[in-house]
């Protein structure tokens, strides 16, 4: 996650751009390979919420227990976003 922090502060992206260049190459390669609905919704990218780990938690605690949060899922407010975009 470090890495990743840095490489956005190096190349000014911003959170939200980030999650737009996700959300633009995962429907890109659905449409690109022709996705059916089902296939996509197997893998559920675009859900409401996801699960993330805590690992800061885990690492205190010392006691190999997994901590998750539910969180709202970025790939689906990316998403939206997309949707409402004028198309140029």
């Amino acid at each position: 996650m470090t890495e990743i922090a840095f490489f956005f502060e190096r190349y000014e992206i911003g959170e939200e751009a980030f999650w737009k260049m996700c959300t633009d190459a995962i429907l890109d390669y659905q449409q690109e390979v022709n996705l059916d609905q089902e296939r996509c919704e197997a893998f559920d990218l675009f859900g409401e919420d996801i699960n993330i780990e805590q690992m800061t938690k885990r690492r205190l605690f010392g006691d190999g227990q997994l901590y998750f949060a539910r969180v709202e899922n970025p790939l689906l407010t990316a998403r939206r976003r997309v949707e409402c975009e004028p198309i140029s």
